[in-house]
């Protein structure tokens, strides 16, 4: 407010007061206090009793022993799922680690038939190039031997596969001379 008597004073703008943070309340919000005693009445018209007389069980009490019985009892099946579900774990993990040795088991079995499979294709490789050559040297085409060698003389077919060796008409052909 301005004094009347001065006069320098300019008037004071009409300004509002700030609003307080937050969300505004509604027109009929009641206050903690307020919803607390709406409660009781409505338990005291329910006919449950809010106050704890001592020696006299209220039906309020009464329903809470009763649910922390059905609770505990709750709790102790759970409890024992809960066992039967732990060993039935435990022996899965048993039978995990079991079919995990025969997985490892049958890998190493694995890769060491693949090392032979891989030798036996190398070894045929090794045997076709040989037969190849072989074949050559018996038509007479090639002009080295198996052993790098001029092929000099023509073996008879008695002979093959093994020069060095008698054939069974040589070994009685030299029996008969002597």
């Amino acid at each position: 407010m301005r004094d009347p008597v001065d006069n320098r004073t300019a008037e004071l703008l009409d300004v509002e007061p700030k609003r307080r943070p937050g969300r505004p309340r509604k027109p009929g919000a009641m206050t903690n206090a307020e919803r607390q005693a709406a409660y009781r009445a409505r338990l005291k018209a329910d006919g449950i009793s809010t106050y704890a007389r001592p020696g006299v069980p209220d039906l309020v009490h009464t329903k809470v022993q009763f649910a922390d019985a059905e609770l505990v009892a709750m709790h102790r099946a759970n409890g024992e799922e809960l066992q039967e579900a732990y060993a039935e774990l435990d022996s899965t993990k048993a039978e995990l680690a079991e079919a995990h040795e025969t997985i490892n088991e049958l890998n190493d079995e694995l890769i060491a038939l693949r090392r032979w499979r891989q030798n036996a294709i190398d070894s045929g490789a090794v045997i076709a190039s040989l037969r190849g050559e072989l074949e050559a040297a018996r038509s007479g085409l090639a002009d080295k031997s198996v052993t790098g060698k001029k092929v000099t003389k023509n073996i008879p077919e008695s002979e093959w596969p093994f020069p060095g060796e008698r054939s069974a008409v040589e070994q009685q052909r030299a029996s008969d001379i002597r």
